[in-house]
């Protein structure tokens, strides 16, 4: 057993689990609102899903051995966890919060009060249903020590899990406990997560035309509907332009909220910075309002969802204060360190904020500037930019309490435990701080594999989670290699085929106003590698030494 401090809370780390000992009040309340409100959520999948998972993975493997094996594993089994991990990138709650109800439910999923509609239909047995919380995207399990054989995994809240696969565990858990799949969720590359709050930005304004009424009979069409349903059809070419956009992390939110710039961006009326949230610094306000406006339709009258977000603005942010970044637990080169921070200093500081050297060779952010870069300054991918939120001041003035300005540029971020937070770029095409930092170097399509837990799966030269690169494969070779490999993650802004293509091109032709050009989808599905070249400049000496001072933040 091991007492350690880890993200301003105390913790029982043992057989690999965090027990919170202690906790304050304030974290007490903000935790049951990240994760127990939930509970009360419209459920996504029934609970049966879960259990049922093993003759799923079994009917997707291609050797008979294989089949046998995965077709033989148990619910909440050891091998059962290993599955979740490598698959999903999902792994079990912490000890401490599991209670006889939710033993096996993975950190992130929370057993819903509501039941689920199976997809047989209305006259089917409604199903103890599931629901994700904020701490599926927002939360991870990283490990602690170098060590692979006692890595001693622990909790990091706030930290994003870079291995998640939303869209594979919504089919395969939908087809294990007979609930709708639902064709919306199809994203381009399979095997990467679908980002919830450019999603649910989408739909929000169509699932509650009489603010805060929602519309349950949508809704449903939304998660359940079959290509061309009248009520999904409309969403289909916007759904169809939701970028690929990492998930934020709420070790962040204190730099964010105390950021101080304010930088004219062009064609903007006013002056915009400082303390706003994601990656466009364009919102100003309770980031509950997108997420919970989804998950909280129980009431139809809307009462369940003003109720949630409304809490979540008195108890959380204060907590997402006190999260902070693991620290790197790997050796760090000081001497080297110390002359990286001369290069950050010079090159970096003016939009990432400035650091000084604290105790233990961990350098603090002492000042965050919440500087927004113009894209024809920075020049990564930009649909993000010009299709994000497309809210009109109606829909915004209903549903963000905060305001909402569109900036056409990106927010330098904070990099506190920038090490685990791979891959890089607003949209995850780049895999390493050494190809961030020389453009030159970048692959077109790269494959990670899971899991965060395991030290041997971290790259300490390129500083990121292990890649593999893929550029040179065709579509097709990339649908066998997927298909063989069901753990391999991949980025590939190619993968659709020439019918996919064709798809996409007769949604964005049915768009009014699109701001893409419908002959040209290849360059809209927000997966390029482009842009961030500050780092081009930098001698071959000088890039080292800043890659080891990042190490340190």
């Amino acid at each position: 057993m091991m007492i350690v401090r880890s993200l301003g809370i105390w913790g029982v780390l043992f057989a690999g689990q965090v027990t919170v000992l202690g906790s304050p009040p304030a974290f007490d309340a903000a935790l049951q609102e990240i994760r127990g409100r939930y509970e009360h959520a419209r459920p996504l999948w029934a609970l049966e899903g879960l259990q049922n998972l093993a003759p799923v993975w079994a009917a997707q493997a291609d050797n008979e051995d294989e089949k046998k094996r995965l077709a033989a594993i148990s619910f909440g089994s050891p091998e059962y966890w290993t599955q979740m991990r490598l698959r999903y990138g999902l792994h079990p709650l912490p000890a401490n919060e599991r209670t006889p109800a939710n033993a096996q439910m993975p950190l992130g999923l929370n057993q819903t009060k509501a039941r689920v509609l199976p997809a047989s239909g209305l006259f089917g047995e409604w199903k103890a249903g599931v629901q994700v919380n904020c701490r599926f995207c927002h939360s991870s399990v990283l490990f602690t020590s170098s060590d692979s054989k006692h890595a001693k995994p622990q909790l990091a809240e706030g930290m994003p899990n870079p291995f998640l696969d939303f869209e594979r565990l919504h089919q395969d858990v939908a087809a294990a406990g007979d609930t709708p799949v639902g064709h919306l969720f199809r994203r381009n590359p399979p095997r990467g997560f679908i980002n919830s709050a450019d999603f649910f930005g989408v739909l929000i304004p169509y699932l509650r035309p009489e603010y805060p009424k929602v519309s349950l009979l949508r809704y449903n069409a939304v998660f359940t509907g079959r290509p061309g349903n009248a009520y999904v059809r409309p969403l289909e070419p916007l759904v169809a332009l939701i970028p690929y956009l990492k998930t934020q992390p709420w070790t962040s939110f204190k730099h964010k909220l105390a950021g101080t710039a304010l930088n004219a961006v062009p064609d903007q009326p006013q002056p915009i910075g400082g303390n706003g949230l994601y990656v466009d610094g364009g919102f100003f306000g309770n980031t509950a309002d997108v997420t919970y406006a989804m998950a909280m339709s129980i009431e139809v009258d809307g009462s369940d969802y003003i109720d949630a977000k409304n809490q979540f603005a008195a108890v959380v942010p204060s907590y997402f204060k006190t999260l902070r970044a693991p620290s790197y637990p790997f050796p760090i080169d000081q001497k080297k360190a110390a002359q990286g921070f001369e290069v950050f200093s010079k090159h970096c500081a003016e939009c990432h904020g400035d650091f000084a050297l604290s105790g233990e060779g961990r350098y603090e952010q002492t000042s965050y500037p919440g500087k927004i870069i113009p894209w024809e300054e920075v020049q990564t991918d930009r649909l993000r930019l010009l299709y994000g939120y497309q809210f009109s001041e109606e829909q915004r003035k209903k549903f963000l309490d905060g305001t909402v300005v569109r900036t056409y540029g990106y927010k330098a971020p904070p990099l506190e435990g920038i090490w685990a937070r791979s891959p890089y770029l607003h949209n995850a095409s780049v895999p390493n701080l050494v190809q961030l930092l020389d453009s030159s170097r970048r692959m077109k399509s790269f494959g990670i594999y899971p899991d965060s837990t395991d030290p041997a799966n971290f790259d300490t030269i390129q500083v990121g989670w292990k890649a593999i690169d893929l550029s040179s494969l065709s579509r097709r070779e990339m649908v066998a290699r997927v298909k063989a490999e069901p753990y391999l993650r991949i980025y590939y802004p190619d993968y659709q085929s020439a019918s996919e293509m064709e798809k996409l091109k007769t949604s964005l032709r049915r768009l009014n106003n699109p701001v893409v050009d419908p002959e040209k989808p290849q360059e809209w599905t927000g997966m390029a590698n482009t842009g961030h070249t500050f780092g081009d400049v930098l001698s071959a000496p000088e890039r080292e030494s800043l890659i080891e001072f990042l190490k340190a933040l």
